[in-house]
């Protein structure tokens, strides 16, 4: 937090508030507000606080309105994978529309060319699709998690010969499998026209950050959920999961978050959504880490709490949003804990709004790669710690306070020998605002 007051919203489903904190973290007032973007805002002055910050499931409720996207991978020829959007639901999949293709190129671990890249085939394809009138492309390139080479040339040619085109490479949203890169890239193609209506109708003074939350309760800027709205899409999940740890008091519990007519649960370590072990869906769509894992809950809870006697292991149970429904053993049973407490904390209505109000700017960068010995894994660590420094001030944090977080480092004994699978996160604060 810095020291100015801060103003967060949550808009999730049927439940919207809005909570205005001062420099401390204290919640100085607070409103149950109507699901539209012009009341959302009016709930307090924004002449004095340094930041609005938005958390909101809006952005996967659009699925079924993708915008058309040409889907470009680049593979060697004859290897067999499954063909790009292989399993999407149909119902999501026809709005992409027709320009899916597979052409020669990628790179294996060690950074050989697996295929020579064809430009010229590249460029026939986008011309074929930019004539259909597609204006959102995704490239995902084989390997492109530890040589992203491939892609970085496909956008440089692009950008000089179809300018009006955006584009989304598969490495700037990371994650190991080459599916859930390309399924990441392509959501975020497809996301985009409706990130820019979100953004376009919150109008903030310009000396107040317009922030969002992101899927792993960081914030981002308004201009970067532009580019990439696919890092929001469990962001009203994320702040709910932080306010609830920061009003209980509790970094390391299940959380149940109840926004009729249903209710979501998880688990948050360190006061955050915990990473997913598992490579996670969205709608049926596998995208790897880039959601945590969240359960739903439907239908009619039990008409009391009960007790969980079973579990692997004990946390305190925080229940967040509306009234409490009888959801505890459904959901302590499924996530295989012990509840050793319930906790409705005061304010748990507002808790997604308490929780973006102190996110904070923060993102990470990940990469795949083959060292030898300690000191080449620090050469690389430090490298993408430097990379992560510049994206976490592109996101909206004030450069003279970016640090880095933590890092990650695991091997990969299913890949060759010295192959370290890295994950460099960074943070700071937004800049002060001139009063």
């Amino acid at each position: 937090m810095s020291g100015a007051r801060r103003v967060g919203i949550g808009w999730n489903r049927g439940l919207v508030c809005s909570a205005l904190l001062d420099a401390d973290g204290t919640v100085l007032d607070h409103r149950v507000l109507e699901p539209a973007p012009g009341a959302m805002l009016d709930a307090f002055p924004l002449d004095r606080p340094a930041s609005v910050t938005i958390a909101t499931d809006t952005l996967s409720d659009g699925l079924d309105d993708l915008a058309p996207v040409a889907v470009l991978r680049l593979a060697q020829a004859g290897r067999t994978i499954l063909a790009p959007l292989s399993g999407w639901p149909d119902s999501i999949r026809a709005n992409l529309g027709r320009h899916q293709t597979t052409l020669p190129g990628g790179h294996d671990l060690s950074g050989r060319e697996l295929a020579s890249l064809d430009l010229d085939a590249v460029a026939r394809f986008i011309d074929g699709a930019a004539a259909d009138e597609v204006r959102e492309v995704a490239v995902c390139a084989v390997g492109s998690g530890a040589v992203p080479d491939h892609e970085r040339r496909v956008a440089e040619l692009l950008r000089h010969e179809f300018p009006d085109l955006d584009v989304t490479l598969s490495h700037e949203l990371g994650g190991l499998g080459l599916r859930d890169r390309e399924n990441a890239a392509v959501l975020n193609s497809g996301l985009r026209r409706r990130a820019g209506r979100l953004v376009d109708d919150l109008v903030v003074p310009p000396e107040v950050a317009l922030m969002f939350v992101t899927s792993d309760g960081a914030a981002v800027s308004a201009e970067y959920l532009r580019r990439f709205p696919v890092v929001a899409l469990a962001g009203g999940w994320a702040a709910s999961a932080r306010g609830a740890a920061l009003l209980s008091g509790h970094d390391r519990a299940l959380v149940l978050d109840i926004s009729p007519p249903g209710a979501r649960s998880g688990l948050v370590t360190d006061g955050r959504p915990r990473p997913p072990a598992t490579p996670q869906t969205v709608r049926g769509i596998r995208v790897g880490a880039l959601v945590p894992e969240v359960l739903e809950h439907t239908g009619e809870p039990p008409r009391c709490w009960g007790s969980t006697e079973n579990g692997a292991f004990g946390l305190p149970a925080i229940a967040v949003g509306a009234d409490i429904p009888g959801l505890l053993r459904d959901a302590a049973t499924r996530w295989g804990v012990r509840v050793e407490d319930v906790i409705r904390p005061a304010d748990a209505m507002i808790a997604a709004a308490v929780g973006a109000a102190t996110a904070s700017p923060g993102t990470s960068v990940e990469r795949l790669t083959v060292v030898h010995g300690a000191d080449e894994l620090a050469e690389a660590v430090g490298a993408l710690g430097d990379e992560a420094l510049a994206k976490v001030a592109g996101v909206g944090a004030d450069p003279a306070t970016a640090r880095v977080g933590s890092v990650r480092t695991t091997p990969l004994s299913y890949l060759p020998r010295g192959a370290q699978h890295i994950v460099v996160r960074a943070g700071g604060r937004t800049h002060e605002p001139p009063w």
